[in-house]
């Protein structure tokens, strides 16, 4: 089989090399890349939603102390 090369605009997708065998070792790391890439996602995803919710609180807090201050 030959591999044709291809400009940066025109890549190819995984399905376009459907053709060449895959042993079991090659699926299995495969496997486990997307797991690994699942878990870092839904771990970047949680954190993002953490520093949300901190700025938020933070807004709150800031707030009250001008409310505070204004009723004194």
């Amino acid at each position: 089989m030959t591999l044709h090369h291809h400009g940066s605009a025109e890549r190819k997708s995984v399905d376009d090399y459907s053709d060449i065998p895959r042993g079991d070792a090659c699926k299995q790391l495969v496997e486990q890349m997307n797991r690994t890439l699942y878990s870092l996602n839904a771990n970047i995803q949680n954190t993002f939603k953490q520093m949300v919710h901190i700025e938020t609180r933070w807004e709150f807090w800031e707030k009250m102390k001008i409310i505070n201050f204004e009723q004194k």
